[in-house]
């Protein structure tokens, strides 16, 4: 009974929908490897579900399932960054065309 509650830790993280494609990758194989590399098992809500649509969860064992989280978190945050590096890039790049009328 103790060994089945261990492998039962369940962590939620909260995630914008549209970053769960990128967090999957094609046909499955970013969080592929991920269960591979930590053994723990990570789902995502079903398209059609509108309730707790951003909410991503992870389970397995304790230490597993924390290591999920931080490395899940790690992609978050690098996807946010060039999110906001491609904003920064079109933004300056709009600004720096000069339109000369004759």
């Amino acid at each position: 009974m103790l060994l089945q509650a261990e492998e039962n830790h369940t962590i939620e993280i909260h995630c914008k929908p549209s970053y769960h494609r990128f967090l999957i990758g094609r046909g499955g194989a970013n969080i592929r490897k991920v269960r591979d590399k930590f053994g723990a098992r990570v789902m995502f809500p079903q398209k059609s579900s509108e309730d707790d649509s951003d909410t991503v969860t992870i389970i397995g064992r304790k230490e597993k399932a924390e290591a999920v989280k931080e490395h899940l978190l790690k992609l978050i945050q690098d996807l946010v960054s060039y999110t906001l590096f491609i904003v920064y890039v079109y933004f300056h790049s709009q600004n720096q065309i000069k339109v000369k009328f004759p």
